[in-house]
């Protein structure tokens, strides 16, 4: 069993619309959940409050991983940059999804060019740990810009160092326990997407690319499902880059600005201001 988690700090009927398109499209495959981080930037219009599956809050981001908690706390207090596992963690161990097998976290800003069933059905049967973007070793990627801020147990070789790129991502049970028990006690330091795919690696968990050209991606999805640069500091160009945004409506909402058919796009802020990225 699957599931998908869309992971949100705003509250708007834009973004709730944006769940119940992922809800009803991916229903053959995955059960869908809405959760809502609860920080000071959160938003929700006046009188707008979304039906939410699970809500995490700075106590549950401390209960769950204190480590990272800690981290955060000496690193400014905010989530971004680098701490977007203590959004994604409270839910990934929620009891209620400790029946899955593997669990989807896509953000809020993350949208795609179709049918959504078409891009999680020829993923449903990979046994991989750990899906995402633009994996690529420290080797290959030198200039990364938080590579200066990363730091591994001694015991950790840097040929296992990891850089990724992940709004979307699937995490298996034993990766979701791995990641959490290894962050715990504060040894592990930086940004999160390093963290999860070194991680990954140091215990001998599996890795797969959802598409690009890295050492990651299976041949079969060699070039589909999105595009960027990984030698450029803001993954330009391409379709899943980082801020600022050059989509400000959901595929649902405007199918025609999205150029390319079956590509993942981000990001999509249709609430400028939500934008804390």
């Amino acid at each position: 069993m699957q599931a998908v988690v869309l992971i949100t700090h705003i509250e708007t009927e834009q973004v709730w619309k944006h769940f119940l398109r992922l809800k009803a499209e991916s229903k053959s495959h995955l059960d869908a959940y809405l959760c809502v981080h609860v920080s000071p930037d959160s938003q929700a219009p006046l009188g707008h409050r979304t039906q939410a599956d699970f809500r995490v809050y700075a106590s549950d981001e401390r209960e769950y991983i204190p480590g990272r908690y800690r981290e955060k706390v000496l690193k400014g207090g905010t989530i971004v940059p680098g701490f977007c596992d203590l959004t994604y963690m409270p839910v990934l161990l929620n009891p209620r999804l400790s029946n899955y097998s593997h669990v989807w976290i896509v953000e809020y800003d993350v949208d795609y060019a179709g049918h959504w069933d078409q891009f999680f059905a020829p993923l449903a049967d990979s046994q991989a740990d750990l899906i995402g973007t633009t994996f690529y070793t420290k080797k290959q990627s030198l200039d990364w810009m938080w590579w200066p801020s990363f730091e591994a147990p001694a015991v950790v070789s840097q040929a296992q160092y990891i850089r990724s790129f992940v709004p979307i991502a699937r995490f298996s049970r034993r990766m979701i326990l791995q990641y959490s028990e290894a962050v715990r006690g504060g040894e592990w330091r930086g940004h999160a997407e390093a963290l999860y795919p070194t991680i990954a690696m140091h215990y001998g968990l599996t890795i797969e690319d959802l598409g690009g050209y890295g050492p990651f991606t299976p041949r079969s999805r060699m070039g589909k499902n999105y595009s960027n640069t990984p030698s450029d500091p803001y993954l330009r160009p391409g379709t899943f880059t980082t801020p600022p945004a050059k989509y400000t409506s959901y595929f649902h909402d405007a199918p025609e600005i999205f150029p390319a058919p079956g590509y993942l796009y981000h990001p999509v802020k249709v609430h400028r201001a939500a934008d804390r990225s």
